[in-house]
């Protein structure tokens, strides 16, 4: 059975051992049963690389984050219903984009997900854990870069990204159960399925949202571990698979241990 495990520690080049996090972008409680543990392994690395720099947030700025076509599109994929719908939900539970009609696609079905989620946390997990790390006045660096993250977008297929939201939205009303059991998978660290879920949902996508990244993370993660003690937090969904991040960094010679953390928390969310 393969090892379940949303921390793990990596070893292999020094005698000091750095750390890989499975983190989930969203402010939920049940992401931070082990937030504890997390900032002791924090304090104890000299490095803190999160998914992307959340200080440099403002330089993210997307060609095509915006685009007044991008309404004309929303109307013409879904149906009169499904876009009325899809406004009611915005309105409700994500009421500060007020201009969604204007946004791509992922950025949009990014917080709706995130939204969904719960938001019962001042914060997401990974912006808490950005920040703790900050407060303990560690280096903090983001494994993938604005400019790198900016590509990504600009390369990918937008037809796709559309069908995709399409796709999404004709199934509202199972969104929630979903995001229960994806909230369930993470409690309980099985990041197989949480991978499975994540490939579905990219379909056409996963290739430059989650192969080609993983490629990049495994390489930068190789580099900064190699004088320093590193934790690393990124999207739980690149760790596992054939051509996850922990199959890179063992194929680059490291020793990767699952690390026991607290047991979830058995209460229904």
């Amino acid at each position: 059975m393969k090892a379940q495990s949303i921390l793990w520690q990596i070893s292999g080049v020094h005698d000091k051992a750095s750390y890989l996090l499975g983190t989930v972008h969203i402010r939920s409680t049940f992401a931070f049963r082990a937030f504890p543990q997390f900032q002791n392994l924090i304090s104890a690395c000299d490095l803190y690389a999160g998914e992307s720099n959340l200080d440099d947030l403002g330089d993210f700025q997307l060609d095509g984050q915006f685009d007044p076509d991008y309404a004309a599109r929303y109307q013409a994929l879904l149906s009169e219903n499904q876009y009325a719908h899809l406004d009611r939900l915005i309105k409700k539970q994500v009421p500060q984009l007020k201009m969604w009609p204007y946004l791509h696609p992922m950025l949009l079905m990014s917080q709706i997900e995130s939204a969904l989620m719960g938001h019962d946390e001042a914060e997401s997990l990974d912006l808490a854990l950005w920040e703790f790390a900050k407060a303990e006045g560690k280096d903090l660096v983001g494994i993938e870069s604005a400019a790198l993250q900016r590509q990504i977008f600009n390369e990918m297929d937008l037809d796709a990204a559309f069908q995709n939201i399409k796709h999404t939205i004709a199934k509202m009303h199972s969104l929630r159960k979903n995001y229960k059991k994806i909230a369930h998978y993470y409690q309980n660290q099985d990041i197989h399925a949480l991978y499975l879920k994540a490939k579905k949902q990219l379909g056409k996508m996963k290739r430059p949202m989650l192969y080609d990244r993983n490629v990049y993370m495994a390489d930068r993660i190789e580099t900064l571990v190699q004088d320093q003690s590193v934790f690393v937090g990124i999207g739980v969904g690149h760790l596992p698979g054939e051509k996850g991040v922990l199959r890179l960094l063992k194929h680059k010679g490291f020793t990767l241990k699952p690390v026991q953390i607290q047991a979830p928390n058995p209460q229904n969310i």
